[in-house]
C-alpha cells in the first residue's frame, strides 16, 4: 500500500474541509439528524405510553391483590381454626376408643378367666373330634356299576364317597369351637347349647354319589377270548390277503 505524505494529508483535509461546506453535504446532514431525532422522539413517547398503560394496569391489579390477599388471610385463619378444630375431635375420639377399649378388654379379661370349666370341657371335646375326623382312612369311597361304550372306549364310573360328610363334620367342629368361645363372654352358662352342639355333629355315613367318564384300559372286551398262535397267524394271513386285494 502506497504510503501518504504529509502533504497529500494537508490536501486531503482541505478537500473534506470544503465538501462540509458544501450545501448538498449540509442539507444531507440536517436531513440525517432530523430522521435520527424523529425516531428517537417516536421511541421516547412509545416509552411514555407504555409506562402510563403499565401503571393504570398494575394500579387495578395492586388494588384487586389487596383484596384478595386480605380474603386469603380470613380464608387462610378459617382454615387453620377448622383444621385445629378437626384434629382436636380426631384426638379425643381416638383417646375415648383407646380408653373403651382398655375398660371392656379388662371386663372381657374377668369373663374369661372366670368362666365355667364347661366350656373348655366342650372345646377339648371338638378338638379330639376334629383329630379323628383328620385321621386317614376317614374318608372312604364305593366304586359302583360302570358303563362301557366300546366306540369310544371309554366307561361311565358312578363313585359313592362320605368325604362331603366329613368335610361338613370338620366345618362344623370349627364352628362349634368358635361358639363355645364367645359363650366366655356370657354370664350364665348355657348347658342346653353346648349339649346340642355335642348333638347335632354331622353325620360321616352319609354318601354322596359322583359320575365321570374316563378311558378303558386296554384288553379284551367282556365275551373275547385271546387267540392261540395258529389262529393268530391264520388271521394275520386273511388280513394281508385283504389289504392286497384292496390296493389292486
Amino acid at each position: 500500500m502506497k504510503k501518504i505524505d504529509k502533504e497529500d494529508q494537508v490536501k486531503l483535509k482541505e478537500l473534506l474541509a470544503k465538501a462540509e461546506q458544501s450545501p448538498i453535504v449540509k442539507q444531507l446532514q440536517k436531513e440525517e439528524a432530523e430522521a435520527v431525532l424523529l425516531k428517537r422522539t417516536a421511541a421516547f413517547e412509545k416509552i411514555k405510553e407504555l409506562e402510563s398503560g403499565r401503571d393504570q394496569k398494575f394500579s387495578r391489579f395492586q388494588k384487586d391483590l389487596q383484596v384478595k390477599e386480605e380474603n386469603h388471610k380470613t380464608a387462610k385463619a378459617k382454615y387453620e381454626e377448622a383444621t385445629n378444630d378437626y384434629l382436636k375431635v380426631k384426638a379425643e375420639i381416638t383417646h375415648s376408643g383407646h380408653v373403651y377399649e382398655r375398660a371392656i378388654g379388662n371386663q372381657r379379661d374377668i369373663l374369661l378367666e372366670s368362666a365355667d370349666p364347661a366350656i373348655d370341657e366342650a372345646k377339648k371335646f371338638f378338638n379330639k373330634k376334629l383329630d379323628w375326623l383328620r385321621k386317614p382312612g376317614r374318608i372312604s369311597r364305593e366304586i359302583g356299576e360302570s358303563k362301557k361304550n366300546i366306540v369310544n372306549w371309554t366307561k361311565k364310573e358312578i363313585i359313592r364317597s362320605n368325604g362331603p360328610a366329613v368335610r361338613d363334620a370338620l366345618d362344623y367342629c370349627r364352628a362349634a369351637i368358635n361358639a363355645l368361645e364367645k359363650a366366655k363372654l356370657i354370664p350364665s352358662l348355657d348347658v342346653a347349647m353346648i349339649e346340642k352342639l355335642k348333638k347335632n355333629i354331622p353325620d360321616i355315613n352319609v354318601y354322596a354319589s359322583f359320575s365321570g367318564h374316563k378311558d378303558m384300559e386296554k384288553g379284551l372286551l367282556p365275551g373275547q377270548r385271546r387267540l392261540d398262535n395258529y389262529e393268530s397267524s391264520v388271521m394275520n394271513v386273511l388280513m394281508g390277503k385283504a389289504d392286497l386285494l384292496l390296493n389292486k
